[in-house]
């Protein structure tokens, strides 16, 4: 942050930055969704374990899949692109 005035607005003065490499400050996010992204980063890992809790494990081909499944349900009673769900979820994952 060189000079800058603050405005007291951590949202706007962004004070975390000083501590990440410039590359990073100012790199494009992907273009593309989150799910996009995820999947993207682990194709490879299809069979590995993306989520462990409890000792219940879920690969991430399993997960894939339930997101696929909450998603074709959603669209099967009519919601679509640019509609907002709201969506209460205790913090625990599925078991």
């Amino acid at each position: 942050m060189e000079n800058k005035i603050l405005t007291g607005y951590p949202s706007i003065d962004k004070p975390w930055l000083k501590h990440y490499r410039s590359d990073i400050n100012y790199s494009q996010p992907p273009q593309m969704s989150a799910y996009e992204y995820l999947k993207h980063m682990n194709s490879g890992n299809l069979d590995k374990t993306a989520i462990k809790f409890l000792g219940n494990t879920t690969t991430y081909s399993e997960m894939f899949n339930k997101i696929d499944e909450v998603a074709e349900a959603l669209c099967a009673i009519g919601i679509g692109e640019g509609d907002v769900v709201v969506i209460s979820l205790p913090a625990l994952p599925e078991e």
